[in-house]
């Protein structure tokens, strides 16, 4: 099905993996459920906004598609009404911190969630840490770029949870190890963001965290 994904959804919607049931959490307007619809491989689709506004944009796309039966709607918080058929969760364009914030309050629901599907659009150490800690492993990332702006798309997957590096935790074991020509320029985007804030008048604090990310992007260029 065409439904004109950016190329950030179309990265998700490739490193989705075969389910009894997926979620997208805070669909807006279905463009993820949609695009995966004709997959024999996703039993149920459910698609879950806890706005009025965007439920009701889905409410109109799914049924412009003709997929009320192939996609369930929601209107609610994050994992509170997640069906119980869902064994992948994708939570997509939104802050780390949210994106932990959502999976603490919904903690009760992840008992049966095989698969965590994450686009943090900031604070990814401090995601892929959080979600190590639920009991989860990262077993695939990509690194996209779109419009100068990168995406890190992150699959986790319920299980032994192995010891990541510092490195590791900051950039994404996979992404590093692909190194790819748009990782080098994601480091080199930062150096140079980073490097302008060093220059400003910042906290102590503020200024040591920042000589600490810029001497780990320094390290990754050099390797």
């Amino acid at each position: 099905m065409n439904t004109n994904l950016s190329l950030r959804l179309e990265a998700i919607a490739k490193m989705v993996p075969p389910s009894r049931g997926l979620a997208d959490i805070g669909s807006d307007h279905c463009l993820l459920p949609l695009s995966l619809a004709n997959r024999e491989d996703i039993a149920f689709l459910q698609a879950i906004d806890n706005k009025q506004g965007p439920y009701q944009n889905m409410v109109k796309a799914v049924k412009e598609a003709h997929m009320e039966n192939r996609i369930s709607l929601s209107l609610s918080n994050g994992l509170d009404c997640l069906d119980e058929k869902v064994d992948t969760i994708v939570l997509a364009g939104m802050g780390g911190k949210l994106i932990a914030d959502i999976l603490t309050r919904g903690k009760r629901n992840l008992t049966h969630i095989e698969y965590i599907l994450l686009d943090a659009h900031r604070d990814l150490r401090y995601v892929r840490e959080f979600v190590l800690g639920l009991g989860y492993a990262i077993i695939d990332e990509n690194l996209i770029k779109e419009k100068d702006l990168f995406y890190s798309i992150i699959l986790f997957k319920k299980g032994e949870t192995p010891i990541l590096n510092e490195e590791d935790l900051l950039f994404g074991p996979f992404i590093r190890r692909k190194r790819g020509k748009d990782y080098i320029d994601f480091l080199l985007q930062n150096k140079k963001r980073i490097a302008k804030i060093l220059q400003g008048d910042i906290s102590l604090n503020n200024r040591r965290y920042y000589d600490y990310l810029l001497n780990a992007i320094n390290k990754e260029l050099s390797a």
